[in-house]
């Protein structure tokens, strides 16, 4: 997620320490070297900060700052997909709100470059760029719940960005007032590291989306610090800005609520925190799983497997959510190729619904159904915890889509 400040002038100082243009493996994963500051401007532009600036200036955060030279610097560049992690300049790991303020401002005076990670899960590296000042919020982690919230019956939440969708979900049965324990369910990624900065600014889909939308039709309210440092929460009522100076301005402008709902990460400024619904929890989870082999020796024995895939998943209820993916790779020698779905229910055995995947679970005319999974949980939680299928790291984006800190309570 790539935030423009007015100009980049970041210097390119970081394709020298790369190596750049070497082909070697260095290119990728460069040897520790002295860390060289930006000397150099576009003309008419600011002269960079020295590094005696960036040292000064890291001072007044509760974060840190790292540079290529930092042993933490690794850690904190690291993105989801390998082929598109770049260097940044200066890595900022911001711990609160103010911290990101600072940093805009500081990148605003000097003209920086500015990108956006919250975990890196961009296929398409928007949350990185060579040369940037790269504002990290994986520290930022506070998470509160609102159980008598008047903008929704089952309550809401509160995220600040750097929180992963599973903690979220592992924090999501907590208790009330009485001390009874409350279950609720929160739209949100389904792969575990995921956090909500760019997966709600895209738009978010969940295996529950079909049955509860997508994260950003969940979406509540947000709090976002703009490009020159002033901090905006925004909801469907308006806008409230705080200036510098520590004055607020309350406007009926929802414009600014309305493009981080799908608009895209890191286009409008630095959204530290996001407040979506909470939905009561269904009676289980029931989890489907199938695969069908598409050749054979060279020979079709899945044309008809997937035409019928299809036509059923057309007729499933909303109660039905999840993901198909088709493979085209060998899986075993003499077979290639698969088509696999991976659905979930929202509900309970006694909905009706529950039954419509039984003939996706029984076909397997041709003999080609090499897998078959069926699966009930008590919670969404323990899907997640043995259902999901990512982990780790990719080298690359693909699959398919099925689908039409602390903990506080208020009880």
């Amino acid at each position: 997620m790539v935030l423009l400040l007015i100009i980049a002038s970041a210097a390119l100082s970081i394709a020298t320490s790369l190596g750049a243009g070497t082909g070697s493996s260095d290119d990728v994963f460069p040897a520790r070297q002295q860390y060289a500051w930006p000397d150099r401007v576009f003309p008419g532009q600011h002269i960079d900060p020295t590094r005696d600036t960036f040292i000064e200036f890291a001072k007044e955060l509760d974060g840190d700052m790292y540079v290529l030279e930092s042993e933490e610097y690794i850690s904190y560049m690291s993105v989801y997909n390998y082929r598109v992690e770049r260097y940044p300049e200066v890595i900022f790991v911001v711990e609160s709100v103010e911290d990101v303020q600072k940093v805009m401002r500081f990148c605003k005076n000097y003209n920086l470059l500015v990108t956006i990670l919250s975990s890196g899960h961009s296929y398409i590296g928007r949350s990185t760029h060579d040369g940037s000042m790269n504002i990290n919020l994986k520290r930022m982690k506070g998470i509160h719940f609102n159980l008598n919230s008047d903008r929704n019956p089952a309550g809401e939440v509160t995220v600040e960005s750097g929180l992963a969708w599973l903690e979220v979900d592992k924090m999501a049965v907590t208790q009330d007032d009485a001390g009874n324990e409350v279950r609720r369910v929160i739209v949100g990624g389904s792969a575990h590291t995921v956090a909500m900065g760019g997966y709600t600014q895209g738009g978010g889909h969940s295996p529950m989306s079909r049955m509860l939308g997508l994260a950003v039709d969940n979406l509540l309210a947000a709090t976002i610090v703009l490009p020159d440092g002033r901090k905006a929460v925004v909801d469907a009522q308006g806008t409230t800005i705080t200036d510098l100076d520590n004055t607020t301005t309350t406007s009926n402008d929802t414009s600014l609520f309305w493009a981080i709902r799908g608009g895209g990460g890191g286009t409008w400024g630095v959204v530290t925190d996001f407040t979506f619904k909470l939905h009561y929890a269904p009676k289980r989870f029931r989890r489907v799983a199938a695969s069908w082999a598409l050749t054979y020796m060279g020979t079709d024995i899945g044309s008809d497997t997937i035409r019928f895939v299809i036509q059923e998943l057309a007729k499933l209820s909303r109660n039905w959510g999840g993901y198909v993916t088709v493979y085209g790779g060998q899986l075993v020698p003499g077979v290639v190729g698969s088509i696999n779905i991976f659905l979930n229910h929202f509900g309970s055995d006694d909905d009706p619904s529950s039954d419509e995947v039984d003939a996706l679970l029984k076909h397997n005319v041709t003999g080609n159904q090499f897998a078959a999974s069926d699966v009930r949980y008590d919670t969404f939680l323990e899907y997640e915890n043995t259902g999901s299928r990512w982990s780790g790291r990719c080298v690359d984006g693909g699959g398919g889509v099925f689908g039409n800190g602390d903990v506080t309570v208020d009880a």
